[in-house]
């Protein structure tokens, strides 16, 4: 009779990790707009450019929304913009 409590435990925790690990598939599949987010899949105006890891658990980092691009320090103390700047086009977009 004990064996059958061992197994229905089991079978439990097959199930449980399942579905975190479906539920885990789902978000990387669809994303944040699976659960309505109004942005369209085809939006991504937002991008990390370029990223860079400093000593000390720091961060540093390019944030391109379109027309402005962002550098951002990123800390555990606290996050700092560094610059604000107009995006430069690539020299090669107009050939």
């Amino acid at each position: 009779m004990d064996i059958i409590i061992y197994l229905r435990a089991i079978a439990a925790l097959g199930l449980v990790l399942a579905l975190i690990w479906g539920g885990v598939w789902l978000l990387r599949r669809y994303g944040s707009g699976f659960f309505g987010a109004s942005r369209t899949p085809g939006d991504k105006s937002l991008a990390v450019l370029e990223r860079l890891d400093l000593p000390h658990r720091k961060t540093l980092v390019r944030v391109g929304d379109g027309a402005r691009e962002h550098l951002l320090l990123l800390s555990a103390t606290g996050d700092v913009v560094v610059e604000s700047r107009n995006a430069v086009e690539p020299k090669d977009a107009h050939q």
